[in-house]
């Protein structure tokens, strides 16, 4: 019985060895940068020694308030690459970069994740306080941010990009370049012949 198991125990070590297992791929969120997720790429390494784990130095901290179809791009590209060397990736996504991702996953005719993790993500959109916004919109609360939000020069902030009032919603659809195509909700250019809106899920 003892050598049985010993014997699976070599068998399944091999077999990984040979197998191995697919990439991780963390996407960090708003002010963040690679430095946030090194303790969950340790874990991950110390669970599956040998995964190759990537997050970005793209966008980081301050950077990621920059236009999320801009961020979009040079994530698409960078994901990319490492796609087309792999059997599959895993891909997780942090806060703002889950609608970064799935901003990615939109606009890639194919793609070939395999597991698509979000963490605390508002893929819906945000209407609420947070430690950011009190910190860039310190004298706006979240039934004035539209004033900002729904404007051509607010929606070069990624925040706004994904801002949904409620009680805004004809504002919201006018203005949105980013959040309401993504949902299908209006038309544009970016997704157009591509793929469909969450088609990935």
């Amino acid at each position: 019985m003892e050598v049985s198991v010993i014997g699976a125990f070599i068998w399944t070590a091999m077999l990984s060895s040979v197998v191995g297992y697919r990439p991780v791929i963390i996407v960090h969120g708003i002010l963040d940068g690679p430095r946030q997720f090194e303790i969950l790429a340790k874990y991950i390494n110390e669970s599956h020694p040998g995964t190759n784990v990537t997050t970005f130095a793209l966008y980081d901290y301050i950077a990621s308030l920059k236009p999320l179809w801009q961020q979009v791009e040079d994530y698409r590209q960078a994901i990319s690459s490492i796609m087309q060397s792999a059997d599959g990736v895993h891909l997780i996504c942090f806060s703002q970069g889950g609608l970064i991702c799935r901003g990615v996953l939109a606009t890639l005719p194919t793609h070939n994740v395999h597991s698509l993790i979000f963490l605390a993500s508002p893929l819906a959109g945000q209407y609420g306080d947070s430690y950011y916004l009190r910190y860039f919109f310190p004298k706006f609360i979240k039934t004035r941010l539209y004033h900002i939000c729904y404007t051509a020069w607010g929606q070069k902030i990624s925040v706004c990009n994904y801002w949904n009032d409620p009680h805004q919603r004809e504002r919201y659809l006018q203005s949105s370049n980013y959040l309401a195509p993504l949902n299908g909700e209006i038309e544009h250019v970016n997704l157009t012949g591509k793929r469909k809106k969450d088609s990935y899920l």
